[in-house]
């Protein structure tokens, strides 16, 4: 009853659990994640204050059990939205109209789950940890199953990490530092695998799978899958395994949301590769500088786009088929070819540290992001100097006598 398309129904549903918790008449670990659930109901503010109060009262009474279903929760809010918002897109994230700076009516990018984060797992960094690895642990095994019970969900989880409100910098430097111990081993392997895979087709080029610069299907990336007829004969011939290389392209696709998502908490929360590699995941103090943690006016929106890479169906000529319905066909392979290789293109291009433009694949309405972050580096070196001063000044004050 919690996902009825009818907000009536939902509002009254919420009412009917906060009685039945309180009477203590439901299993709180059943119920949590459908009221996390609720805080994707973006059309329905007093849904989402209801439950969102709801699951503030378990959160004081069981913090443990909270953080555990909180996975769960976000697997149950991405269900939520497919049902009750199938006609729009999902997305973990609303606009708050409530924007700082000069423009008052500048709109902030703020992630669903943010409320029951700072009220419940922002007090503990155990409590935080644990979210995070929950979270993460999502991404396991993402080459099995089929895309489109994979790869929208993995979509979905990557933006919530990306858009939680951090208040220290030890949590995207935590996230940062798990993201690189999975990307570097799981993306080397499969960046062999797929060299492995395409050199008997002749589709390397120069580069012969080592990365360091760009492959004849990145290349291809480039440009109109008409213009590469010999590439697209390939790929479309009876020969090639297109299931193969589409099951390696969906494992590319959940590492490319993590390389996206690393190099997005690194640009928004200007932290530096030596602080990056710094970071020792052991060290549970928090220094108090770590709390001045440094944001955007505005805070850009994440990335979490993936190319059409559906499985191919074998294509059956049939006495029966239009011509029209071939054509359509023919079109539909087409577009899921020109995905494959976007999508392995980009792969390559986030894996290659250091390469220019890849704030490109990572951001979305990214324009004055580099403006607020020299304006933060300005605000911050002015404070510096007004301290030193302020410091001289009293140094000054107190040796009067001396220094007359």
């Amino acid at each position: 009853m919690t996902r009825s398309k009818n907000p009536i129904i939902r509002l009254a549903t919420i009412e009917l659990i906060e009685l039945l918790l309180r009477q203590g008449l439901i299993n709180p670990m059943e119920t949590v994640p459908y009221l996390l659930a609720l805080q994707g109901d973006v059309t329905n503010p007093t849904a989402r204050f209801l439950a969102l109060k709801c699951l503030k009262a378990e959160g004081e009474k069981r913090p443990n059990m909270l953080r555990q279903r909180v996975c769960a929760g976000v697997k149950q809010a991405y269900h939520f939205q497919q049902i009750v918002n199938s006609s729009e897109f999902v997305t973990a994230i609303v606009e708050d109209g409530s924007g700082g700076g000069e423009d008052k009516n500048r709109k902030q990018a703020i992630c669903i789950f943010a409320p029951i984060f700072k009220e419940s797992i922002a007090k503990s960094s155990v409590q935080r940890r644990g979210l995070f690895k929950s979270l993460l642990s999502l991404f396991a095994n993402a080459g099995t199953g089929t895309l489109s019970e994979k790869i929208p969900l993995l979509s979905y989880v990557a933006q919530v990490l990306a858009h939680l409100p951090y208040e220290v910098y030890s949590d995207p430097l935590f996230i940062i530092y798990s993201l690189s111990c999975i990307t570097e081993v799981q993306g080397a392997q499969l960046l062999d695998r797929m060299s492995d895979f395409l050199r008997p087709y002749d589709l390397l080029g120069i580069d012969d799978g080592e990365n360091k610069v760009e492959d004849q299907l990145e290349l291809a990336a480039r440009t109109s899958m008409a213009e590469c007829s010999n590439i697209n004969k390939i790929m479309n011939d009876e020969g090639f395994d297109s299931t193969s290389f589409n099951n390696m392209c969906v494992e590319a696709a959940a590492l490319t949301l993590l390389l996206r998502l690393k190099i997005f908490l690194k640009k928004v929360y200007a932290l530096s590769e030596a602080k990056c590699c710094e970071y020792n995941p052991a060290d549970q103090k928090e220094r108090p500088s770590d709390k001045n943690i440094s944001l955007p006016e505005r805070m850009p929106i994440f990335n979490n786009s993936i190319e059409n890479i559906g499985l191919k169906k074998e294509s059956q000529n049939s006495s029966s088929e239009t011509k029209n319905e071939a054509q359509e066909k023919l079109m539909n392979s087409c577009n899921i070819t020109e995905g494959l290789i976007k999508q392995y293109a980009e792969f390559r291009h986030l894996m290659r540290a250091g390469d220019p433009g890849v704030e490109k694949l990572v951001f979305q309405n990214f324009d004055d992001i580099d403006n607020d972050l020299r304006r933060r580096k300005k605000h911050t070196n002015i404070k510096v100097e007004k301290a030193k001063l302020k410091k001289r000044k009293r140094i000054d004050d107190d040796d009067e006598s001396y220094v007359d």
